[in-house]
């Protein structure tokens, strides 16, 4: 995969598809090695799609790298890939709108957790967090395991996502 990147070259990859038990293969340009939650992924660009994708590094069954330079007639744009996810998911962005109790803000307001976030303060020292992103599961997994610190204020199609998540969460030990 390195030598892929570095030297810019064509690669056919083998890749396992998700829960089907199948693989398929499909060449591809690769852009960069990202790391994320323990697992290392690859940003590819898929000339015939015409759209770069992310590989999970581990479902790839085969990498083959060939002597082809592939044409720099893409540019990619790491911040511009990332702005419409959240973590890996992609998807069609929402106005995020969450309060964080003033007990954990000092964990939340040092870091970057998506690049378009913004912190806003009340008057009780709560600590407001907007942003734009895909409502996917890695959102919901993150905003809920702030669990009774935090408190989804828009929208109303993610307060209800969490609201069902706890009711199934719920049910399990019921």
């Amino acid at each position: 995969i390195m030598d892929g990147i570095f030297e810019k070259r064509k690669c056919l990859v083998i890749y396992d598809k998700e829960m089907s038990g199948k693989t398929i293969g499909f060449y591809v340009e690769p852009e960069k090695l990202l790391s994320y939650h323990g697992g290392l992924y690859v940003i590819v660009y898929i000339r015939n799609l015409n759209k770069f994708r992310i590989l999970a590094v581990h479902r790839i069954v085969d990498w083959k790298v060939y002597d082809e330079i592939f044409p720099d007639d893409h540019s990619f744009n790491e911040k511009e890939f990332m702005k419409n996810r959240f973590g890996l998911f992609e998807g069609k962005t929402e106005k995020i709108k969450l309060k964080f109790k003033k007990s954990i803000r000092h964990l939340i307001e040092h870091k970057t957790w998506h690049s378009t976030q913004i912190f806003l303060d009340d008057k009780n020292q709560n600590l407001t967090m907007e942003f734009e992103s895909p409502i996917s599961p890695e959102l919901i997994s993150w905003i809920m395991s702030w669990h009774k610190n935090v408190r989804v204020t828009k929208p109303n199609i993610l307060k209800e996502e969490i609201i069902n998540n706890l009711k199934l969460g719920a049910s399990q030990y019921s």
